[in-house]
């Protein structure tokens, strides 16, 4: 019984390593994109934005920040444009579709 405990326990902690480790592995290679947005003023904005971009491939995660109108979409290492992940242009036509303007995209 004891030698069943201790293989199912390695396993356990292989599997935690495992998980860590690809983690780690995935978060140093995400792109991270802080976007200057004019005119998002309300929850739906926000809202609006996160659905655009999570449509997006490679988009991991949308951060909309209403009162500094940034907007930060973190990019898996999956590229879809070029190798910063969503190109400039592609930011900048979802946006407009959306009905907002941007004013600045930091990478």
């Amino acid at each position: 019984m004891s030698e069943y405990v201790a293989i199912v326990m390695r396993i356990i902690i292989i599997f935690v390593l495992l998980f860590t480790l690809t983690f780690c592995i995935g978060s140093a290679y995400a792109k991270t994109i802080h976007i200057d947005v004019e005119g998002l003023v309300c929850d739906f904005c926000a809202q609006s934005i996160e659905k655009v971009f999570m449509k997006q491939p490679g988009v991991e995660k949308v951060n909309v920040n209403l009162n500094d109108g940034r907007v930060i979409i973190k990019m898996a290492d999956v590229f879809q444009d070029d190798e910063d992940g969503i190109s400039n242009d592609r930011i900048e036509k979802l946006f407009l579709e959306a009905g907002y303007e941007v004013t600045a995209i930091m990478r």
